[in-house]
């Protein structure tokens, strides 16, 4: 029997723009803003040069006309794109405007249709507005977070940068000029019972049906009998068992059942999550009591919590819309866009992929993440004619067909790089590992974004892994060979005068904290693969993290990682010496400037933990991140840790072959500028020659907070020992950011070196509502190079 719906039946209620407008990909020479409408319109988007500080609008320059797809009876989406003979020029303030012309609805204009308090502008005209990057680095400022959850502990932080941008509104040398999410933008795992049963009601009304999910009957008398669970049928709170067993997924192992109690499945709960996480047009007004649902849902131990932290996460949503209506926006996706662990490894994949269910919630999710990240960051792939346009106009047939064309199914499948589902191989061969098999028309999540002043390569580690032969649950390369080539070498090599800044959005770290290595490793050694994500860094797997550090430093000199994915924000500094052999034979040679890289990882932006917090703090003080140097091989890809210990040094072995002498440093010799040489000698173990390349890292110490005249709602303070707890001594640790926290990267030129600053900003816990700021700041400028610091530093 159908449950009452709380929420379904005030279509007429709800405003004509459910989300949006939302600035996406912007060039030179072309804007696109995405928006969701309820009905269907033709749309004309409009760019316009500003003078006097913003506040007067010049003749449109980029004009474009496009018309929006139709996804439900109630549900139009449309990434609308404008161009012009006329570049636009960096340093200058531009504002858009959207005229939308429907049946029933006429929008003149953005300033006439969001008014008040629900402004998208942070100007009398009404009209949002933003900047191009500029032409010189030093003036470039890049903002990055990752890990946004509805329900997730503390405040959320992206409402801050809406306020940071009201703040330099009218300065464009100040302004924000790019947004980079970096990972799991809605979690479709782990739902709040709540969120789950808004995102039901939502999702199936803007759709106008019900979708039938593949799954197995218990009471049917054949295992191979299938029956029509329709979503209002799999309540909140119940779908655990079903998540396991009939869809494979591993949100529940190791973690606990309520990891999966409200997984998303169907089209429309992932196509919700978006629209409930960038606006507030959907959310009802009031949600039910606990008592009003007994017997819809099961006894939900958390619901009154719950829908008390959505509430304040609703009441900051007009900050969010607006803040995404003002800043160029790209997004990649990672596991919690569609599951916990998706694509792990290849264990998982024939786990979920060879269940019907399993891979029906791959296949909702992607087609989601296509409509609401991936058109906007690549609006090429979706002009006519292209994989993109051909996805939605499948993807709008199988939804007028209430999801029944399996025609268009199988397209749509084809364009979202899934494997045929009708073929049943799941894999194919790329060099000495496999890889999901996909057709040559899918759409790739992956993109380079270029500037005069930098360039941007945003890579896809989840659906291009090589996963290794033999053990299921192996570490995968996080990319495979092919995609080596295709998302890093191919445009690192195309350009023959690069610009002066390389950043490269890995969701993934490159490094984290040493705790979170020894977690791993425990439970690598114990094939509890799951728990904690083992084989999701990539230091896990050596001959991937080689060939990364080898290729960019093969053709950048200075690079910028943005990571997020581990709910903490910290930064560490990379040096990369890749011809070090053949320096070891004339040892001054070794002081040529190496490959400076800087991880910036700036996480969760709502979903800090109790962990999390710990770390924060000042008892990290007491397990403090080392330096660390080590030395490496290309054939066999190996690496050894060089440990300097009082003048000595010993090695740290990781991987290497069985058999064969190898090169060992002995002695380091400090010259009278500070720079280390080091003798070798060779010993009998494996490996045939000197090392063939070189790297080191040091962990940054985060500066002190400082106030910031930002301000986030107050929060109750939950824990017994609230007054220990919230002493600010005991709150500044030294390295990372533990509190929900929101980070801008920005640059300084001092004494001609160029300098890389992330200010992380994040909510005090010694004054309520207070928002500070810790600054990460590292030099990536060409320096001498300087000694390693002891591991106790």
């Amino acid at each position: 029997m159908a449950r009452k719906r709380y929420f379904g039946d005030r279509l007429a209620e709800i405003p004509f723009l459910l989300a949006g407008p939302i600035l996406r990909q912007v060039n030179v020479t072309s804007v696109t803003v995405w928006f969701a409408a309820r009905q269907g319109v033709a749309g004309t988007l409009s760019v316009y040069p500003t003078g006097d500080g913003g506040t007067k609008l010049g003749p449109p320059i980029l004009l474009g006309y496009g018309q929006t797809i139709q996804v439900g009876s109630a549900l139009y989406l449309c990434a609308l794109t404008a161009t012009g003979d006329d570049p636009l020029q960096a340093g200058q303030l531009y504002a858009y405007d959207l005229a939308l012309d429907g049946n029933d609805v006429h929008v003149d204009s953005l300033a006439q249709y969001f008014t008040g308090s629900d402004s998208v502008s942070y100007f009398n005209h009404g009209l949002p507005t933003f900047v191009l990057p500029p032409r010189e680095v030093k003036d470039l400022k890049i903002a990055h977070g990752s890990c946004r959850k509805p329900h997730g502990q503390g405040q959320d932080s992206l409402p801050l940068l809406d306020q940071l941008l009201a703040r330099h509104a009218a300065t464009p040398q100040d302004r924000v000029q790019q947004l980079f999410f970096t990972g799991d933008q809605i979690y479709g795992d782990d739902v709040a019972d709540a969120l789950l049963w808004v995102a039901t009601d939502v999702g199936d009304m803007l759709l106008g049906w019900t979708e039938a999910l593949p799954i197995q009957d218990r009471n049917a008398d054949s295992q191979d009998e299938e029956t029509v669970y329709e979503s209002y049928a799999l309540r909140p709170g119940v779908r655990s068992d079903i998540a396991e067993h009939q869809a494979g997924l591993t949100a529940t192992l190791g973690k606990g059942e309520e990891r999966a109690n409200s997984h998303f499945f169907t089209f429309a709960e992932y196509l919700a999550a978006y629209l409930l996480v960038w606006s507030p047009a959907l959310w009802p007004q009031q949600f039910p009591a606990k008592a009003e649902i007994r017997g819809q849902v099961r006894v939900i131990d958390r619901w009154s919590q719950d829908v008390e932290i959505l509430q304040s996460f609703v009441a900051m949503l007009p900050q969010v819309r607006r803040a995404l209506a003002n800043v160029a926006t790209y997004m990649i996706c990672d596991d919690h866009d569609i599951s916990d662990d998706w694509y792990l490894n290849r264990e998982w994949c024939e786990r979920v992929l060879a269940k019907p269910l399993g891979y029906r919630v791959v296949f909702n999710g992607l087609m989601a993440y296509a409509l609401c990240q991936a058109w906007g960051n690549t609006p090429e792939q979706f002009l006519p004619g292209q994989p993109g346009e051909k996805l939605l106009a499948a993807i709008e047939r199988w939804s007028n067909s209430h999801g029944e064309d399996q025609a268009a199914a199988q397209a749509i499948a084809r364009y979202l790089g899934m494997p045929d589902q009708t073929v049943g191989e799941w894999f194919c061969r790329d060099q000495d590992v496999k890889i999901l098999n996909r057709h040559p028309d899918a759409l790739r999540w992956h993109f380079w974004v270029r500037s005069c002043g930098h360039e941007v390569l945003v890579l896809d580690t989840r659906t291009w892994r090589g996963y290794p032969e033999g053990k299921g649950i192996a570490p995968p390369m996080l990319l495979s060979p092919s995609a080596f080539e295709e998302q890093l070498e191919r445009p690192l090599s195309q350009s023959a005068n690069p610009p002066p800044l390389t950043f490269v959005v890995l969701p993934t770290n490159l490094v984290a904290l040493t705790v979170v290595d020894w977690v791993q490793e425990w439970d690598w050694c114990r094939d509890r693969v799951f728990t904690h994500d083992v084989g999701d860094s990539w230091n896990f797997h050596e001959v991937a993290f080689t060939r990364l550090l080898l290729t960019l430093s093969r053709y950048r000199q200075r690079l910028i990682i943005l990571s997020g994915d581990i709910h903490y924000s910290c930064a560490v500094q990379m040096q990369v010496w890749p011809q070090f052999g053949k320096a070891l034979s004339h040892p001054q040679s070794q002081h040529q400037a190496p490959c400076t890289l800087v991880q910036l990882t700036s996480s969760a932006i709502k979903n800090a933990e109790t962990s999390t917090h710990v770390i924060h703090t000042k008892l990290k003080s007491l397990l403090p991140e080392p330096s660390e140097d080590w030395l490496g091989w290309r054939s066999p890809p190996t690496l050894l840790e060089v440990v300097v210990q009082d003048g000595y040094s010993s090695r740290r072995v990781k991987s290497l072959p069985a058999e064969g002498p190898y090169w060992c440093p002995t002695q380091r010799f400090w010259s009278s500028h500070g720079n280390d040489w080091i003798a070798w000698r060779l010993l009998p173990a494996p490996g045939s020659s000197p090392p063939d390349w070189r790297y080191r890292l040091r962990w940054l110490r985060r500066q002190a907070a400082v106030t910031t005249p930002f301000q986030l709602p107050e929060r109750p303070q939950v824990s017994s020992l609230s007054w220990i707890w919230s002493n600010r001594w005991f709150q500044e640790g030294p390295e990372v950011i533990g509190h929900n926290n929101f980070c801008q990267v920005s640059f300084q030129i001092e004494a001609g070196e160029l300098r890389v600053v992330q200010d992380s900003y994040w909510l005090a816990p010694w004054h309520p509502g207070q928002v500070v700021s810790s600054r990460f700041c590292a030099s990536i400028g060409n320096q001498t190079e300087q000694p390693l610091p002891s591991r106790d530093e």
